[in-house]
């Protein structure tokens, strides 16, 4: 065995120590391996993230007490607000023949308003990092979590906001339980509103990856060569780095002749993904799933 093969077998033993594996179909025909994430690892990066949630709920709320008196005046100026007004004052207004009902009605508007703010941040919080970080919040980027597509693509405004709209249903009735539930009954670990979205939650593996790939870095006079888009590189997911790097790693371990057929198969793959369609040369191929694995790793 060569001393390369040596520190990727163990890292690969590393790997699937890490928890289970679910394998996965590209749009590219690819099969790949995935680690999903578990009950676990997501509740502790929901935590994270609903902890800044909180904050930002309470930054809003002292924000909206400061300038009540303002907003309440602006409001008022429109017809419906005023008969909106006067309907909850009227129904906050009961008297103390009605045993204290006032207080309880007060409380449960309260409530209510808060039940519905912590929808709208919540649901915005994680719309807006799931989609413009690919994937992760803070949250799964601290515990290296990331949402993708089933087949492995990069999550999109519809899947997350489907996903974040269902959370309020797995959250029934108290902790998680719907959800908690559907993910143990799931082979993919996915709750009610991942099952609709089409979505996975999936660990990322970069760190011990990168290691094996640490002495392979392509020269910058061969990589000036190729030329990729902001839009080109958007395409270039978890999935299609995996099939690079795999790609490569076993490309070292054949004879040229051997391994050629498999660095074609993934240059074709990839090239189309990117709808590219002039063919890259085969003396070529490497350099060029090198340098875009490169170039996409850059925007992480």
């Amino acid at each position: 065995m060569s001393e390369a093969g040596d520190p990727i077998q163990r890292a690969q033993g590393r790997l699937q120590s890490l928890g289970p594996v679910e394998t996965l179909d590209s749009p590219e025909r690819v099969r790949l391996e995935l680690e999903i994430a578990g009950p676990m690892s997501r509740a502790f990066a929901y935590s994270i993230d609903y902890s800044l949630i909180l904050l930002l709920m309470t930054a809003l709320l002292l924000l909206f007490v400061s300038g009540s008196q303002q907003l309440i005046d602006w409001f008022s100026e429109f017809s419906f607000a005023q008969d909106l007004l006067e309907g909850v004052t009227e129904w906050l207004d009961v008297s103390d023949e009605d045993g204290g009902n006032g207080l309880l009605r007060g409380l449960a508007l309260a409530v209510g308003i808060w039940l519905m703010l912590d929808l709208f941040v919540t649901t915005t919080y994680f719309l807006i990092f799931e989609t413009l970080f690919r994937g992760r919040t803070p949250g799964k980027q601290l515990t290296r979590l990331r949402v993708v597509c089933d087949g492995g693509n990069v999550l999109g405004w519809r899947q997350s906001l489907l996903r974040n709209l269902l959370r309020m249903v797995d959250s029934l009735p108290a902790g998680y339980l719907v959800g908690v539930v559907a993910m143990l009954i799931s082979p993919r670990m996915q709750r009610l509103g991942d099952l609709v979205a089409g979505t996975i939650v999936i660990r990322e593996r970069e760190v011990f990856v990168n290691d094996l790939m640490a002495d392979v870095v392509i020269a910058p006079d061969v990589e000036a060569g190729f030329r990729f888009t902001r839009d080109e590189l958007s395409l270039i997911g978890e999935v299609e780095r995996r099939l690079i790097r795999r790609t490569l790693r076993r490309a070292e371990t054949l004879s040229s002749r051997a391994a050629q057929p498999i660095v074609d198969r993934a240059t074709e793959a990839i090239t189309r993904r990117l709808g590219r369609a002039d063919p890259i040369a085969a003396k070529q191929q490497r350099d060029f799933l090198l340098a875009l694995l490169q170039a996409s790793e850059r925007l992480l």
